[in-house]
């Protein structure tokens, strides 16, 4: 039988969880104890574990199957076991917890996951509980436990103190999760044993933490109610604690109470009130009853109906349970009804005295403020409280009903009715006169509107118990017998619902059923269908054609289609009759001319309900629909998807079918309604149709095309339409297809592509639609999981608020805001982790974006806050908001610090909307670091309130201060703020600490009475007194906080409801004096009066305005002027000089033409000197008039005219008198100049002007000229600049690709200026490198002046320049001419003979068109001009001049010369005199395009007269003396160029750098008119993407165009090559060449510095690359590199081979240890050939080279040695220890070569030393390679060699043994090796530098030297040794005894006799 153990052994065998494998680690030894049944049990769930593994994922799984770990195994787990997401195992651990390990362990283990924070609740309740378990006994219990395993009184001290510190840590870590509601009930089983605990620990009562908690816990926070129960329920009351909790629970009833008001609150404070009833009705104190007494009934009775109703119906039934307290409901119950008595007997003289007090404190009668509680005695509260506590209480045989439960049967409240009705169903059935009560009731109730008392008679019909003789049957019958129009359908309804349940009491013939049936209300409908199919069969079918013959009208459809479903299919004639119905049908729709929209709806309704699969009636219904559904969309004005016409738009589409003639108004919207019904139903029912037929389709899974296809359809009619009721139906059947087909796996396609082409659709910012059908049809799709949700999420956010608001469209940016909105509004959908991004982005979009926008963000903002603290109350705890959003509090912070000094920015009410909501608590709830950053936040608070002056952001900073205010230090809060109150000066910070005061005052401190918790603008707040403008005269202080309305507008709807608000306050011809006297926060308040009472359904239309106008009348009283003094106030003058050029000398006369667009713009001036006056300069005392004067366009007479305007003005510091005024009434003062003329009289204005330090403002002078502010510092224009003008023909010229122009311009400053300016742009530019630049700049082939004069036509200087133009033009490739001149010079100079005849042969650019002219030649041709906005106002200026009304002689002159007539003259030019009634015929382009130019001249000037009389007169009137005494030029033109106002199109109007802002239109010139292009071209920004763009026509001057550029001016960027030439606009391109070239800024080749190389395309120097170390090798280093790995792997095993013969004679008599060594040698050598190839590493140069000669002379000293030892030279014997010790002093030889080596080595690398050179490709080599002093490193190489020769020489004439032949091999070696040294030198230095970094002879050094040492010194003799063993052998024995012996050889002999033994 398997046991436990197998069981568990199993489950950690399918490794399903991690943690698993982890288990099996350690050491599992089973535990030697058994537990019997227990053990059994715990088998059989693990066993089910096993049977079932998908569910051990399941955490509850894994915390059993660890349980049982440590039941059953002995295992010591440590606390790193439960990192990494496994803290959820914790709370097995604690439940198997004993003892010792809570002593030893566990302790630790809890206490770091309560630290870490992963801690889960659960865990925390097992840990609780075990502890409870083991020291539930107290203090002394946990030292005896500790003692008892540890003996040690310091350790058991400090254990006990352990505990103590780790409960009041779990103290704080479970109030901090007690916002969790997933946890809510571990938290509380928790929180009990927490409290018991620290108890018995502590050994202190409960009610000592209870008053902590109070006195720590702000009474506004909901969750204090959640543990509040246990702190009271386990406290006994005695006499010595008594007072203490009476404290205690008033503190608590008075928290209750303010809380009850709050729903959320209300539905969790029984609890609480439960534990104090408890504890109070089980102790003896009778003064604590009372108190209890007292608050119930208080609270049962309440005024306020939420505290009452919550109160009543969450307290009663759970008080009544609790021992004791049914006595006390039998007094409530008492005195309730006793009270209820007497206010009932009374309650009429109550009712007066309320209304006589009303009428005496003047408050509204409509009730917006409560009267004072005692006088407002709810009947209402009373009775349901009765009706509550009565219904809870037991009563035994009950046998009558109480009087006053029958006076609630009777009652006219709906919630008191409904209670009693419930009571006495309940509890009176069993009653003699309990029908007749009920029979009663019904009677009564008939007619009831509360849907919940109908629900529960209709419940109870059965109690009725009805007889046809009843009373209420007879009542019932008459009613029915009665007009039933005259009955309401509630009524109806009940009498119908009672007949259907009683039939028979019914004792009519019907025809009231027949009646019924074409009822608006569909219950009455079916409950008489019901009826009729049963009694009356034939009846239905004539009233169902007679339905059908009106079904247009008014609701009839669903009469038809409730007839059609419930009554006709249900007829047992067509029940299950399709063919019979259906010729029926056919007939009734002839009959009846049935209109195919409703026909087509009913059929479909047909064919579902006998689930037809006729595929042709289907496709034919299909067909229809939608062929009508297209006819109604295009009816409203849609004619494709993606146009939605506005609704506007649409009612006047539908009112085109109306014929008006001969109709009354009444008649005309009568039949515009019946068409906008039978619109709407078109397309409605048509939709509802064809979600019918896909229904059917999709049920028997037939023609998919035809689903897909009527799915489009209805979407296209959500998104082709704006009417709102066809939005929503056909996005709800949309969604209900969409449901029907996501249910069929055969539609998964047709979802997927509707998914996708709406997606498409969505994020197409051209494509138009509703934003309602937007989002509805998207979340379907979100929905139905075909789109994944957080996917969408960021596209959203992106789009709805991108970084670049410029990027994406407002509509489209509309559109993801509104499904933003939606998603949060929804349940469905989480959206916690993109909280902080998307607080980010609201605080960073909305202070810049459009005002629609900001209100679709206000919107999401206002979604994203319910959705952030949905479940949560108000207040919440910062600690609680931290633990459940981290991210999105740091993220809030993170944006009040950005935002601090941003104090007015908007955003700032996102921010601090958050912070409203968070309240501090108390600091024992933080630790230090939370605690300093709520500090750091609080100081920003205090600091945005110091600077704020919106009164919203100061409400909302307040409020946030205060909730940062500890618990603890809100007791005497009130009354220090009180004091502060009335110590602040600031009025705006006055008033809001005034009515936050107010608000406090109701809280602290609390009593009974209702406390009122009215809205902002209730009449129960204080009225704010208007504050003075300004203190008394003699303290001269102002306050600083005074605004005008148009300083505080945010949009232009906001303007105009401030305006609105103001007239509702005046009505008084002053509103300028109101609009400067009110305050900021006392506009707001105005406004929000205004809109309160004009936007509730009490008052929509605003029908009292003298109640409101007492109501602002308050604010305004207090205004330091009246009116009559205000009328009385003298107005004074400023003059200002207007400066025109009214005239010209065109025909050689001064002033003798008349520049009539001049005349025009002097009228604007007068209009816009009016509007300046009435809206700026009157309210403060101020008016401006002009002096006129004819500049004549002449500079003498301009001088002239400028010096009379001057007069006796002077404006300059340095030369003014003190004692002479600045400013006066005299017209000889000038304050400032304004004019229309040429930049050229302009200049001589300014000079004149600036003398004077009068500021000039110049409509129209806009040359370059003027731009110099040193020069010209008094002079500014609202104009645009002609430099911005020419940039914008130069990007034009750039965007077009026409690099190669002309330019003319004319002698005027106008076009040298211009022509200047181009100059200065493009002079350093001919030959531009294009590389770095998107476009390149043109290159002019030539600059040419044509000097015009009116006078003289034929000037011999024009004809010149004229004939050198044609000279040009013959020579010049350049098709692209720049006119820089006047419109009419162009007029001149086109109409010149000296082009050709063929038109578009020339490009024209012209920046002029007032009086151009129509040329062909001007075909194609591009104007820029300057982007004015029209002035609508002109036409109504100039319509309103009459001749014989004008006194100006300009007018009057313009009206004559273009009427030709005269007017009071004595000589007249003109043959016929004027009427008088003549007016100004025409207004040209030039007035046209310079009025709005002129308006804003004159606004500018006068916004800055304002500002600067407010900053030197303050609210002083007219010219004070501040302001004489400081109206110097210099100040003036501060303000001037500081001044922005609101222009006459509600744009911002201001300055840039002394001009407006530069923007432009350009036009082309196409068949006699210009065509925009491009509008509002922003030259400072660059192109815009805009719907309004056009593309360019092109002409065929094109192709021509661009033909020249390929040819002419190529690109040498794209070829990395430079211009040849530099001396024309045209050049051919040259390479750069060499590897260290690089082009300099387009033109030069030049070289690049040693540590840097040419970059790719050669535009410039980057730094070298760091090389690699060996340069990849080529086939030659391959090859080498294979040779020396070959030498070394033979070398090796020749190696082995020798060690392998060690024992052979051969092997002894081939010297082995030479052997040995040389093939060591050539290892290295073979090695060192791989290192010496050409390298970037200067040690591994060094390396290669020492290792390399160092090798090759140990290879040539053993050459030596060899030969030594085989040839025995003479000159050896002579050298005893040489001879006796051969073989070691070769070693000695050896090693001694080699030092000496490495000693020249040394010395050769100090004298030269290696450096890393570069070949011509930047490829590195060492330098030695190269170096002749390289040789010296060879010298003992060359020696030895040479040495060995005289040795080898005698060992080859010994010859006869094999080391004879290696003498041989030796000699060729020696004669190799001397061969290959010279031919390696020569080759390595005959190497061409560039081919160094790629040879191979270097290697060669190492890699010949060990080949031919290997081939000639070791293969020999292996050679031997391997193939001629046995010849050896035979020759020596033979030839050694016979001939060695003879000559003495001892040591051949020797080694004979040794070879031979061996053998």
């Amino acid at each position: 039988m398997v046991d436990i153990y197998e069981v568990i052994e199993k489950i950690i065998d399918t490794k399903i969880c991690s943690w698993f494998s982890d288990i099996k680690k350690c050491n599992l030894s089973k535990k030697n104890h058994s537990l019997g049944g227990r053990e059994e049990v715990d088998k059989k769930l693990l066993e089910e574990y096993i049977k079932s593994p998908e569910t051990i994922k399941i955490d509850h799984a894994q915390r059993v199957i660890f349980q049982m770990i440590l039941r059953y195994y002995d295992i010591k787990i440590v606390k790193e076991f439960f990192e990494n997401d496994k803290e959820f195992l914790l709370p097995s651990l604690f439940n198997e917890t004993t003892k010792e390990s809570i002593i030893n362990n566990d302790i630790s283990i809890y206490y770091y996951f309560l630290q870490k924070g992963t801690l889960t609740i659960k865990g925390v309740e097992s840990f609780l509980r075990k502890l409870c378990t083991f020291f539930s006994k107290g203090r002394d219990h946990v030292l005896k436990t500790y003692l008892d395993y540890q003996n040690n009184d310091k350790e058991a001290n400090i254990f006990l103190n352990d505990i103590t510190f780790i409960l009041n840590k779990t103290y704080k870590y479970l109030i901090e999760r007690w916002a969790i509601s997933d946890t809510i009930q571990e938290l509380k089983r928790s929180f009990k044993i927490l409290l018991q605990l620290m108890v018995k620990l502590n050994e202190i009562p409960y009610e000592f933490f209870l008053q902590q908690f109070l006195s720590t816990v702000t009474w506004n926070v909901r969750f204090q109610y959640i543990v509040l129960p246990f702190f009271i329920s386990p406290i006994v009351i005695t006499n010595e604690n008594e007072e203490e909790m009476k404290k205690l629970i008033n503190d608590i009833f008075e928290r209750t109470t303010l809380n009850q008001f709050n729903r959320e609150y209300a539905s969790i404070t029984c609890p609480t009130i439960v534990s104090i009833a408890t504890i109070v009705s089980s102790s003896n104190s009778d003064d604590l009853k009372n108190c209890l007494f007292l608050y119930l009934y208080h609270m049962f009775t309440f005024s306020a109906k939420q505290v009452n109703r919550t109160a009543c119906k969450l307290w009663i039934p759970r008080l009544v349970k609790v021992p004791g307290m049914k006595e006390v409901f039998s007094n409530l119950l008492k005195k309730i009804g006793e009270e209820f008595v007497n206010l009932r007997s009374n309650y009429y003289e109550r009712n007066k005295e309320v209304q006589e007090y009303r009428e005496e404190t003047c408050i509204d009668y409509e009730k917006h403020t409560d009267a004072p509680h005692e006088l407002e005695f709810k009947l209402d509260n009373l009775l349901y409280s009765w009706i509550v506590i009565y219904n809870s209480l037991p009563f035994k045989d009950t046998k009558e009903i109480p009087h006053l439960l029958i006076a609630a049967l009777r009652y006219r409240s709906n919630f008191v009715v409904m209670e009693s009705l419930n009571l006495f169903i309940s509890k009176f059935q069993n009653i003699n006169n309990f029908s007749t009560y009920l029979h009663e009731f019904y009677y009564n109730h008939m007619s009831t509107d509360d849907l919940q008392i109908r629900e529960i008679m209709i419940k109870n019909l059965d109690k009725l118990n009805l007889k046809k003789n009843d009373p209420l049957a007879m009542y019932i019958n008459s009613f029915l017998l009665q007009d039933i129009s005259c009955i309401n359908y509630q009524r109806l309804i009940m009498c119908l619902s009672i007949f259907d349940y009683y039939p028979d009491c019914y004792i009519g013939d019907g025809d009231v059923y027949l009646l019924c049936i074409g009822h608006d209300d569909c219950n009455v409908r079916q409950l008489a269908l019901k009826y009729v199919v049963r009694s009356r069969p034939i009846d239905l079918e004539v009233a169902f054609k007679t339905i059908l013959e009106y079904i247009d009208e008014g609701r009839n459809i669903e009469v038809g289609e409730d007839v059609l479903r419930h009554g006709i299919l249900e007829l047992d004639k067509f029940k299950n009759n399709y063919e019979g119905f259906q010729e029926f049908f056919d007939k009734l729709i002839e009959e009846t001319s049935l209109s195919l929209t409703f026909s087509c709806y009913l059929n479909s309704i047909v064919l579902q309900n006998f689930n037809s699969t006729n595929f042709d009636s289907i496709k034919s219904i299909g067909e229809n629909c939608m062929k009508i559904i297209k006819e109604k969309l295009v009816e409203g004005g849609s004619e494709r998807l993606g146009l939605s016409p506005p609704l506007v738009d649409l009612y006047e589409n539908l009112k085109k079918q109306i014929s008006k003639e001969g109709k009354s108004v009444s008649e005309i919207t009568s039949e515009f309604g019946v068409i906008l019904i039978s619109y709407s139903q078109g397309v409605f029912y048509n939709c509802k149709t064809l979600e019918n037929l896909i229904s059917l389709l999709s049920a028997n899974n037939t023609s998919f095309e035809l689903i897909e296809k009527y799915l489009k359809k209805i979407r296209d009619s959500a998104l082709r339409t704006r009417h709102k009721g066809i939005n929503d139906n056909s996005c709800e059947i949309y969604q209900n297809c969409i449901k029907t087909l996501s249910k069929n796996k055969n539609t998964t396609k047709i979802l997927e592509n509707a998914h996708k082409e709406f997606k498409e659709i969505f994020f197409n910012p051209q494509f138009e639609a509703r934003n309602l059908a937007f989002w509805r049809i998207f979340m379907i799709f979100v929905d139905e999981g075909l789109q994944d949700f957080d996917e969408l999420i960021p596209t959203v956010l992106q789009l709805s608020m991108p970084q670049n608001i410029l990027d994406v469209e407002d509509s489209m940016k509309i559109r993801c805001l509104k499904l933003l909105k939606a998603f949060l509004s929804s349940s469905n959908y989480t959206f916690t982790k993109y909280y902080p991004e998307l607080l980010e982005k609201l605080c960073q979009n909305y202070p810049i974006e459009s005002y629609p926008v900001r209100s679709a963000m206000g919107h999401v903002f206002g979604n994203l806050i319910k959705e952030i603290f949905c479940g949560w109350p108000e207040s919440v705890p910062y600690f609680n908001f931290i633990l459940q959003y981290p991210k999105l509090f740091y993220g809030a912070v993170n944006a009040i610090q950005l935002l601090k000094d941003s104090i007015n920015n908007p955003s700032l009410f996102f921010v601090l909307t958050i912070f409203q909501k968070l309240i501090f608590v108390d600091e024992s709830f933080y630790d230090e670091e939370m605690i300093e950053l709520l500090k750091v936040l609080k100081s920003i608070f205090i600091e945005m309130l110091q600077k704020t002056y919106n009164y919203f952001i100061r409400e909302q900073l307040v409020e946030a201060l205060f909730n940062l205010v500890p618990n603890k230090k809100r007791k005497n809060f009130v009354r220090k703020l009180e004091n502060f109150t009335n110590t602040i000066e600031d009025s705006n910070l006055k008033i809001t600490f005034d009515r936050f005061l107010f608000y406090l005052k109701q809280e602290y401190p609390y009593n009974y009475p209702n406390p009122k918790f009215s809205n902002y603008f209730s009449s129960s707040i204080p009225v704010y007194k208007s504050l003075p403008i300004s203190k008394p005269s003699d303290d001269k202080l102002f306050l600083s906080e005074v605004l005008f309305i148009f300083e505080n507008v945010t949009s232009t709807s906001e303007r105009l409801r401030l305006q609105a608000a103001y007239k509702i306050v005046a009505l008084a011809p002053n509103i300028s004096y109101l609009e400067r006297a009110l305050l900021m926060d006392e506009i707001d308040f105005i406004r929000m009066i205004a809109c309160e009472f004009g936007t509730t359904p009490i008052y929509p239309s605003m029908d009292n305005p003298t109640r409101i106008l007492n109501k602002i009348s308050k604010l305004i009283k207090s205004l330091p002027l009246s009116k009559d003094d205000l009328n009385n106030k003298k107005v004074e003058n400023i003059q200002i000089a207007s400066l025109y050029t009214l005239h010209t000398g065109d025909r050689g006369l001064i002033c003798d033409t008349l520049v009539p667009e001049n005349v025009i713009l002097l009228l604007v001036h007068d209009y816009a000197t009016q509007y300046v006056n009435r809206k700026y300069l009157n309210g403060i005392g101020l008016t401006v008039t002009s002096n006129y004067a004819d500049t004549c366009d002449d500079t003498s007479i301009t001088i002239q005219k400028t010096v009379e305007l001057v007069g006796g003005s002077q404006y300059c510091k340095n030369v003014q008198p003190i004692s002479k005024p600045l400013v006066s009434n005299d017209n000889n003062y000038t304050i400032a100049s304004i004019g229309c003329f040429s930049s050229e009289i302009g200049a001589t204005i300014v000079y004149l002007f600036q003398a004077f330090c009068i500021p000039v403002i110049s409509a129209i002078s806009n040359s370059v000229q003027l731009d110099d502010y040193t020069t010209y510092p008094y002079f500014l224009r609202t104009g645009a600049s002609n430099f911005y003008k020419t940039q914008t023909i130069i990007h034009l010229i750039q965007s077009q690709m026409w690099f190669h122009i002309i330019v003319i311009n004319d002698s005027t400053m106008f076009g040298n200026s211009m022509t200047k300016t181009l100059k200065n742009i493009l002079s350093p530019c001919i030959m531009m490198d294009t590389r770095d630049n998107l476009f390149r700049f043109p290159c002019v082939e030539r600059y040419l002046e044509i000097p015009f004069y009116s006078t003289d036509p034929s000037n011999s200087a024009t004809n010149s320049a004229l004939l050198d133009l044609k000279t040009l033009l013959q020579s010049t490739s350049a098709r692209v001419i720049v006119l820089l001149m006047k419109s009419q010079n162009v007029n001149f100079l086109l109409n010149h003979n000296i082009w050709n005849d063929k038109k578009s042969q020339y490009q024209f650019i012209i920046i002029d068109r007032d009086e151009l002219e129509i040329n062909p030649l001007l075909n194609y041709a591009i104007l820029i001009e300057e982007h004015v906005e029209p002035f609508h106002p002109l036409d109504s200026i100039v319509d309103s001049i009459v001749l014989n009304e004008t006194t100006n002689i300009y007018v009057q002159e313009l009206i004559e010369m273009q009427h030709l007539c005269c007017w009071n003259m004595d000589e007249c030019p003109y043959s016929v005199k004027c009427k008088g009634d003549e007016k100004i015929m025409d207004i040209n382009k030039g007035s046209r395009r310079q009025a709005g130019l002129v308006f804003d001249a004159v606004n500018l000037l006068a916004v800055a007269i304002k500002n600067f009389h407010k900053a030197y007169c303050n609210e002083e009137w007219g010219l004070c003396d501040n302001l004489i005494k400081n109206a110097y030029g210099d100040n003036m033109m501060d303000f001037i160029l500081n001044a922005t106002f609101t222009s006459y199109y509600n744009d911002t109007f201001k300055l840039y750098n002394r001009s407006a802002y530069p923007e432009y239109d350009i036009y082309q010139y196409i068949n006699d008119s210009f065509i925009p292009l491009i509008s509002k071209y922003k030259t400072l920004i660059g192109p815009q993407k805009s719907s309004t763009n056009k593309d360019m026509l092109q002409s065929k001057l094109r192709n021509e165009t661009k033909m020249e550029n390929d040819n002419c001016q190529i690109d040498c960027s794209l070829s990395h090559s430079v211009p040849e030439t530099t001396d024309t606009c045209c050049w051919s391109c040259k390479e750069c060449r060499g590897p260290n070239k690089y082009i300099d800024s387009g033109v030069a080749c030049k070289t690049c510095p040693k540590d840097k190389i040419p970059a790719l395309n050669k535009s410039t120097c980057i730094p070298e690359p760091i090389p690699p170390i060996f340069i990849k090798p080529n086939a030659g280093k391959i090859i080498c590199l294979t040779i020396g790995a070959f030498g070394v792997f033979i070398s090796i095993l020749s190696f082995i081979f020798l060690y392998l013969k060690r024992g052979t004679p051969m092997y002894k008599a081939s010297t082995p240890d030479l052997l040995y060594a040389q093939l060591l040698a050539c290892i290295g050598l073979n090695i060192c050939s791989g290192i010496m190839m050409p390298t970037s590493s200067i040690y591994i140069c060094i390396v290669g080279w020492a290792g390399c000669t160092l090798l090759i002379t140990t290879v040539q000293s053993i050459y030596f040695v060899k030969a030594i030892r085989i040839g025995k030279p003479k000159f050896i014997e002579r050298f005893h220890f040489v001879n006796t010790n051969l073989k070691t002093s070769s070693h000695i030889f050896v090693a001694f070569c080699a030092a000496f080596q490495l000693i020249m080595f040394l010395f050769w690398l100090l004298l030269r030393t290696p450096s890393i050179r570069k070949d011509n490709l930047r490829l590195r080599y060492c330098s030695s390679n190269s170096d002749y002093q390289t040789l010296l490193l060879f010298t003992s190489c060359f020696i030895l060699i040479l040495l060995t020769f005289y040795p080898l020489r005698l060992a080859l004439k010994n010859r006869f043994i094999f080391q004879v032949r290696q003498a041989g091999f030796c000699f060729l070696g020696l004669l190799m090796l001397g061969a290959s040294y010279p031919v390696l030198f020569i080759l390595l230095y005959t190497q061409d530098v560039d081919d160094q970094a790629n040879s191979i002879v270097g290697m060669l050094i190492g890699l010949v030297p060990a080949n031919i040492t290997f081939f000639t010194f070791i293969l020999p003799s292996l050679w031997q040794m391997i193939f001629k063993r046995s010849q050896n052998l035979h020759e020596y024995i033979s030839r050694e005894r016979s001939r060695q012996f003879q000559v003495g050889n001892i040591m051949y002999y020797v080694d004979a006799v040794v070879l031979q033994n061996g053998t």
